[in-house]
């Protein structure tokens, strides 16, 4: 098994939660951003086509408050849309992503206003 990973920084404007209660058209100007983000992101970081993957998710605050990490999937689902997009897994169905993790990483470390992400392909046969 192989597996590639992509770093990216979510300014908190186009952070995209569970809990939130947004109008609908802030909603779909995030999730247009986030997936275009994706996009390019993959293009830029050389990923290469995998066809099944599990997907780890590990997440970095800019300070030390508590946190509900997987709050974020609908941040992650947009980028994900966006690594479809680029051509470097063909679907985000069940068929292709496996499984999808979120950790908080200690090793990530954002700046004010962002969260930090690295999203790991992990490519299953």
């Amino acid at each position: 098994m192989s597996s590639q990973s992509m770093s990216l920084t979510v300014h908190r404007t186009n952070l995209l939660t569970s809990n939130q209660r947004r109008h609908f058209h802030d909603t779909a100007r995030a999730t247009k951003v986030l997936r275009l983000t994706g996009k390019l992101n993959a293009q830029s970081q050389e990923l290469r086509p995998m066809a099944r993957v599990h997907l780890h998710v590990f997440v970095g605050w800019p300070d030390r408050r508590r946190r509900d990490v997987p709050n974020l999937w609908p941040t992650v689902k947009a980028l994900v849309d966006g690594i479809v997009d680029a051509g470097i897994i063909p679907d985000d169905n069940d068929d292709v992503v496996t499984a999808l993790t979120f950790r908080r990483s200690g090793d990530l470390h954002a700046a004010k206003d962002t969260v930090a992400l690295s999203i790991v392909l992990e490519e299953i046969q």
